[in-house]
């Protein structure tokens, strides 16, 4: 009994962690900003769009100042990795996307948290 009772507040206290989180960096100067300066910076003196954007991922979208600690590096790992996979693709050099990288992103944050307490 108390095990359940300590996986349902430890997914109540994720739930919480992850929203909170998604509020706090939903506003206009936050990581999509961040992640197209970043992007715009990198392709001039790059010119790999791809490469850019697999940099600015971790940096801009799950940054350690950006991630709470407490979910761990198990999870933001595989956000990173599943949205360097499937989210930066859908962006070029003359449009980052930003916004749609966002949410690609937080969307592969909510499977690696539902994949990880499972």
């Amino acid at each position: 009994m108390e095990s359940g009772y300590r996986r349902s507040l430890s997914a109540f206290v994720l739930i919480v962690l992850i929203f909170g989180y998604a509020s706090e960096n939903s506003n206009a100067g936050g990581r999509a900003k961040c992640y197209a300066l970043c992007v715009l910076k990198c392709s001039i003196t790059t010119f790999n769009p791809a490469l850019c954007a697999v940099k600015c991922v971790p940096q801009c979208i799950f940054g350690a100042s950006v991630l709470p600690s407490e979910l761990g590096d198990d999870v933001r790992h595989c956000a990173i990795g599943c949205s360097v996979s499937k989210c930066t693709s859908l962006s070029t050099k003359d449009d980052p996307k930003a916004e749609h990288v966002v949410r690609c992103a937080d969307g592969c944050l909510g499977r690696c948290v539902s994949n990880w307490k499972n």
